[in-house]
């Protein structure tokens, strides 16, 4: 059986590899992020350039609106990463707390409504491993990400449940859907990155959509036995 200090030892100790690893792999993802936004930007600065030279007028404020559009979009994943960077975990702060401290500000960033459960979903979500809690976090993060970005959805459900000693989280939007399978969704979406956290605890995910359906994404992380 493990005490309540046993627990904040795990806190203490366990999870130190676990966060400089995940900080080491957002450095990562945010540094890919940027150099393909500013390839874009360079690209389409160039376009206006040459198109004024020209005297298109036209197509230079063509090329103009897509660099506001780039802006506008980049302004709002840098929110979401900072957002996902100032959500921490701790022994005193479970993912049931963050997670609800994360969706309230989510919402009111995206104007998109997340129902869920958190009542109930705190009787199993704080009973994972610390490296569970960080990479289920990430993966929930992500998911919301993709429902707001490709999805375009108005509304999305959280679900939490135990079975079996497994934790079954599902993440459920009524946004647009698209084919998993395509290469365009694994290099576009985050599914990777997605599969790679959960295989780091060796949880299961499974991604069920097709366009127009919405999309479900469910994680299966085993519990800690108590």
């Amino acid at each position: 059986m493990t005490s309540p200090s046993d627990g904040n030892l795990a806190w203490a100790e366990g999870p130190a590899l676990a966060v400089i690893e995940e900080r080491e792999r957002i450095a990562n993802e945010l540094e890919g992020t940027l150099a393909q936004l500013l390839g874009y930007v360079n690209m389409k600065a160039q376009s206006v350039v040459e198109y004024l030279a020209a005297g298109d007028a036209s197509g230079a404020a063509r090329n103009a609106e897509d660099l506001v559009e780039a802006a506008r979009s980049a302004y709002a994943d840098l929110r979401e990463s900072v957002l996902g960077l100032r959500t921490p975990l701790t022994a005193d702060r479970r993912l049931s707390v963050a997670l609800q401290s994360y969706l309230e500000e989510w919402q009111d960033q995206t104007g998109i409504t997340v129902n869920w459960d958190r009542e109930a979903a705190g009787r199993v979500l704080d009973s994972l491993s610390p490296a569970a809690e960080i990479q289920l976090l990430r993966i929930i993060q992500e998911a919301l990400s993709n429902a707001r970005k490709h999805a375009h959805a108005d509304r999305i459900t959280l679900r939490f449940g135990g079975e079996g000693g497994w934790l079954r989280a599902t993440v459920e939007d009524d946004g647009v859907g698209f084919d998993p399978s395509s290469s365009a969704a694994l290099s576009g979406s985050g599914l990777l990155g997605m599969r790679e956290r959960a295989a780091a605890v060796r949880a299961t995910l499974q991604i069920d959509s097709s366009p127009g359906s919405g999309t479900r994404v469910t994680a299966r992380v085993r519990l800690v036995e108590g």
